[in-house]
C-alpha cells in the first residue's frame, strides 16, 4: 500500500527483522561498511559507489542484509552500462531504461534475509512502474536465484568493459566473472513469495 511520506520499511514477522529503506547519513555509512567487508571478504574487491536506493535488513539493531537499486531514464544511463558493453537492440527484455530497475549490493549473512531483500526490491521497483531487471551475478548467485524460481535470461554477448572499473573492484570481474542478465519483475516478485516468511503489510509512506 502507498500512503505517502518518507519512510518506506517492512517487518519480517517470525525472524523479528526489520527491512528498511537507508535514508540519514548514518546509516548510509553503516550499510555501506557492512557491504564494503562481505564484498572484501568474498572477491577481495571493493564494490562500486552507494546505488541510488538501498535497503538494509536489521536483525536486533544490526546490519545483516542489503540490497540496491538503480534507475535510469532516457537520458541518464543506469550504472552498470557502464561496466558491460551489449547491443541494446538484441537484449532479451525490451531495454527500455525508463521501465528498468538495476539490481545489485545483495548481499545477507543471515538465513531467509536475502529472499526477504529481493521481495522488499521488487515490490518497490514495480511500485515506481518498473517491468524489468538488470543485474549481473556470479554463478553461483545465479544458480541461487534460479532455485527462487527466478527466469534468468543470459544478454548474449555481453562484455565487460575493464578498464572502466576502478583497480579495486577488478578481482570481483577477474576471478569467476559475472553474466549480465535481464529479469521480468513481476516474475520475480511473484517467484520469491513462496520463499519469504510471512511479512507485515507493506507500506511505503
Amino acid at each position: 500500500q502507498d500512503e505517502g511520506g518518507d519512510r518506506e520499511e517492512v517487518m519480517v514477522n517470525k525472524e523479528g527483522i526489520l527491512i528498511s529503506l537507508v535514508q540519514d547519513k548514518d546509516s548510509l555509512l553503516k550499510a555501506l561498511e557492512f557491504i564494503d567487508k562481505i564484498a572484501f571478504r568474498s572477491h577481495r574487491a571493493s564494490p562500486p559507489p552507494a546505488p541510488e536506493v538501498l535497503f538494509a535488513a536489521y536483525y536486533r539493531g544490526e546490519i545483516v542484509g542489503t540490497i540496491g537499486l538503480e534507475f535510469g531514464s532516457n537520458g541518464k544511463p543506469l550504472p552498470i552500462e557502464g561496466r558491460w558493453q551489449f547491443d541494446r537492440l538484441k537484449t532479451p527484455l525490451p531495454f527500455h531504461r525508463n521501465e528498468i530497475v538495476e539490481i545489485g549490493r545483495w548481499m545477507a549473512t543471515k538465513p531467509s534475509v536475502s529472499a526477504a531483500l529481493f521481495y522488499v526490491a521488487t515490490f518497490f521497483a514495480l511500485s515506481r512502474q518498473k517491468h524489468y531487471c538488470i543485474a549481473e551475478m556470479k554463478s553461483k548467485i545465479a544458480q541461487h536465484s534460479t532455485k527462487l524460481g527466478f527466469i534468468m535470461l543470459p544478454v548474449h554477448d555481453a562484455e565487460i568493459v575493464f578498464d572502466k572499473i576502478p583497480t579495486s573492484g577488478l578481482p570481483y570481474y577477474i576471478n569467476e566473472p559475472p553474466a549480465l542478465y535481464m529479469l521480468n519483475l513481476e516474475q520475480m516478485h511473484q517467484s520469491i513469495k513462496s520463499h519469504t516468511p510471512p511479512l507485515d503489510a507493506i507500506s511505503f509512506y
